[in-house]
């Protein structure tokens, strides 16, 4: 099992990174194209720091999300928190990572949770679903997977790459906006801004589609390293069996609109799961558990 967890681990960190190297080549390529078609150095940076701007504004978002969610940190003082806490512990002692790592609980029903990490340490959310919900085996399966994303630092690569596509979105919507308000103008700039608006969108598009491949494999990754550090493949899977429940039962339910929201949700590429398809965060349910099954 050793020899089939190291070779998936190699062959979706080699995929990420080239992913990740196509989406950063898009943005600067979008950056020179404006330039390019502008002729106007001034008004590219313009766009360029009106971009960046939002893009720091998402980031500091992120870098609090426990706190904008509302969350509750976990302590040794409450029963339920200990024991969630020690799985901690025993995970990090196994994959051998001595940074902190703070969990906190999130106000949802859902069975779902996220990490991501700050300067010092790393942070694992889970949702009060989950917590009410799993069971022992489950829940050291959901936080080997969350733990894994912080140690293999999955968190700094999917937090980079959503904040190019932050970048791209937002140079799209700088053109989007500088259309409408240049209705009636000069068909001249009405037309440049269309031009521009509509290889900003392209761009968008594309960098969405190359943005949910690398969060689809690092999220297969850490499925299989989750399985290494609990050495329970069979908690790993009647957790992913769980969720395919929660899925099926969610899926019952949900409009078009609701599901538009999710997969535009700027956290859902740091859930443990989300509504498969090509602009889904994650892998199918059946396609993760049939991966823990073949190792």
């Amino acid at each position: 099992m050793a020899i089939k967890i190291f070779k998936e681990r190699e062959k979706n960190i080699r995929l990420a990174k080239f992913y990740m190297v196509l989406l950063a080549l898009l943005a600067l390529g979008l950056i020179i194209t404006i330039a390019y078609l502008t002729e106007n150095w001034l008004f590219t940076l313009i766009v360029f720091f009106y971009a960046l701007l939002v893009v720091v504004g998402n980031y500091l978002y992120i870098s609090r999300l426990s706190h904008y969610l509302k969350g509750r940190e976990l302590t040794k003082k409450n029963f339920k928190d200990a024991q969630i806490l020690n799985i901690v512990e025993e995970l990090k002692l196994a994959a051998g990572h001595k940074e902190k790592v703070e969990v906190w609980e999130i106000p949802e029903e859902s069975l779902n949770a996220f990490a991501y990490t700050t300067k010092d340490k790393g942070v694992i959310g889970i949702h009060k679903g989950a917590i009410e919900k799993l069971n022992r085996a489950e829940m050291s399966a959901l936080i080997g997977h969350e733990l894994s994303h912080i140690i293999n630092r999955d968190t700094d690569i999917k937090v980079s790459t959503f904040l190019i596509l932050v970048f791209l979105g937002a140079i799209a919507d700088f053109f989007i906006s500088t259309l409408r308000s240049a209705r009636g103008g000069r068909s001249k700039g009405v037309l440049g801004a269309i031009i521009l608006g509509a290889i900003s969108l392209v761009a968008l598009i594309i960098g969405k589609l190359l943005f949910y491949a690398i969060s689809r494999r690092r999220e297969a990754l850490a499925d299989v390293e989750a399985v290494r550090l609990t050495r329970d493949k069979e908690g790993m899977l009647s957790l992913l069996n769980k969720l395919k429940q929660e899925e099926q039962r969610i899926k019952q339910k949900i409009d078009w609109k609701e599901a538009l929201t999710r997969v535009t949700n700027p956290k859902a590429h740091l859930y443990f799961w989300d509504l498969s398809g090509l602009l889904a965060s994650h892998p199918p349910l059946e396609e993760r558990i049939k991966k823990v099954k073949e190792l």
